[in-house]
């Protein structure tokens, strides 16, 4: 039994403090280093299932991964590859993504995979003047692959949303199943 509290039950337990609002256990401290144990933090990791697609050339093109591995607090939608905020806090997002440059119109291309907040490339740039950073630069090559990672951490307001959007300098494949995006609260 523990205090009620405006509808949020403080209790004790194994000589420890917890926080329960809902039936939710959201906050507990641990016995022995007293440090902070969060129960539920929205959090999700996203994927594809369809193999090769194209990527239209000298554009931004917006990833929509269908399926998730997990997506706790349920705030990533796998039909418009938003991750909306549930509340205020800072996130951490990573993307992971293979691509193949698949015809040799061009001798070398390049590409940007980015973040982008509340559908403006540059409400939260990631560098001085330029919303995005060159993350993957190839050659053409018929069996030649790479792929680009990208890991961004943004201050985001609870109904904040985010996308990933690939800039392709010339045609490209990506591959859905290879490639991965995730990322979730950490403070």
């Amino acid at each position: 039994m523990g205090i009620n509290i405006n509808g949020a039950t403080l209790t004790s337990e194994n000589n420890a403090v917890s926080i329960t609002n809902n039936s939710i256990k959201g906050l507990s401290f641990d016995s022995s280093t007293g440090a902070s144990i969060r129960s539920v933090r929205p959090a999700f990791r996203a994927t594809d299932t369809r193999g090769w697609t194209n990527w239209t050339s000298a554009a931004w093109n917006t990833w929509i991964p269908n399926t998730c591995s997990h997506n706790q607090g349920n705030c990533y939608s796998t039909s418009t590859g938003r991750f909306t905020a549930p509340v205020t806090g800072v996130y951490w997002f990573a993307l992971h993504i293979g691509c193949q440059k698949y015809t040799a119109t061009t001798n070398s291309s390049y590409n940007h995979p980015h973040f982008i907040v509340n559908g403006s490339h540059s409400a939260r740039s990631t560098s001085v003047g330029n919303p995005y950073r060159l993350r993957g630069r190839t050659y053409y090559s018929s069996s030649y692959s790479y792929d680009n990672e990208v890991n961004e951490i943004f201050r985001l307001t609870a109904g904040d949303y985010v996308n990933c959007y690939i800039y392709s300098s010339a045609a490209m494949r990506f591959y859905g199943g290879y490639s991965t995006w995730g990322g979730g609260l950490i403070s």
